[in-house]
C-alpha cells in the first residue's frame, strides 16, 4: 500500500513510471498528494485503468496518464489522450526493462 502524502514535497520528481511486471499499485487517497508528479507513465492498459479509477476517486486533476507501447522495432513511446486529441512521444530508442 502506498501511503497518504508518500510522494509529498517531491518537485524532483515530475513523472513516475510503472514497473511493466506490476498491474496494480494499492493507493491510499492521498497517496499523490502535494507531490510534484505531473506524469505516470504505465506499461499496461490493467495499470492505466486502475490508476485512472484511483486518481479520479481522489479528486485528483493535475496528473497525466500516459500508456507507453512498444512499437515492433523496439522502440518505447508514451501516448496519451487529453480533450480527444491524441499526441505521443518517443522514451527510448533501446530496451527499458530496468524501468
Amino acid at each position: 500500500m502506498i501511503g497518504d502524502f508518500a510522494f509529498a514535497n517531491t518537485r524532483i520528481l515530475p513523472r513516475w513510471f510503472c514497473r511493466r511486471a506490476v498491474q496494480r499499485y494499492p493507493l491510499e487517497a492521498d497517496a499523490l498528494a502535494k507531490s510534484g508528479i505531473e506524469t505516470v507513465r504505465c506499461y499496461t492498459m490493467t495499470q492505466y485503468r486502475v490508476l485512472k479509477e484511483q486518481l479520479r476517486a481522489a479528486g485528483e486533476k493535475e496528473i497525466t496518464l500516459e500508456l507507453v507501447g512498444i512499437s515492433k522495432e523496439g522502440y518505447h513511446y508514451a501516448r496519451t489522450e487529453q480533450d480527444g486529441i491524441v499526441t505521443g512521444e518517443l522514451i527510448s530508442t533501446f530496451g527499458c526493462d530496468s524501468v
